[in-house]
């Protein structure tokens, strides 16, 4: 039989690339930015609220010092954060070192949590909740989705680099 080979790029359209004729980037790294920093994105909405600003911290963590900890907890979330929006052609020797490992950078920021939230539900309340069983279950369908996406792996497969605009016009050289 004879097989067909098709580019990894064929089937997507002009629209899913950026500026810098990159794909776009997937889903998967914005849901897990999201996942990864519900702690701040909790304060935040809590700041917003205009009636009773703790209400909603209240709601999603009854405990205050639950909330605390998810806070320091997801410090290292911040370097997923980071590695996302500055991945530019003009990006640091971090960003550029760390994008093609997105996701094994994702998966050993869940299992800090993780370990650290165990410590934190072993001191304190003297076993382990529930809660994080669903951490260690959460990590590995995130990671699980990571590598099986063709669309995040082939956005980890490149990196932007600068394109020189093309137009009739003639351009004046810079000073």
């Amino acid at each position: 039989m004879d097989k067909k080979v098709v580019h990894p790029y064929a089937k997507y359209s002009l629209k899913d690339f950026d500026r810098n004729q990159c794909l776009k980037l997937s889903w998967w790294f914005y849901l897990v930015m999201i996942y990864l920093n519900r702690a701040y994105l909790v304060g935040l909405l809590s700041v917003v609220n205009m009636r009773d600003k703790l209400q909603f911290i209240q709601m999603i963590y009854p405990q205050p010092e639950t909330f605390y900890v998810a806070l320091v907890v997801s410090i290292p979330s911040l370097l997923f954060v980071y590695v996302v929006f500055f991945r530019k052609p003009d990006a640091s020797r971090l960003v550029h070192y760390l994008w093609p490992n997105m996701i094994w950078l994702a998966f050993v920021i869940l299992v800090i949590e993780a370990l650290l939230f165990s410590v934190y539900s072993i001191i304190w309340q003297g076993n382990i909740s529930a809660e994080v069983y669903l951490q260690w279950f959460i990590a590995l369908i995130v990671i699980a989705c990571g590598m099986w996406l063709p669309r995040v792996r082939l956005n980890l497969a490149e990196f932007p680099e600068q394109v020189e605009e093309k137009s009739g016009r003639s351009k004046k050289p810079p000073n």
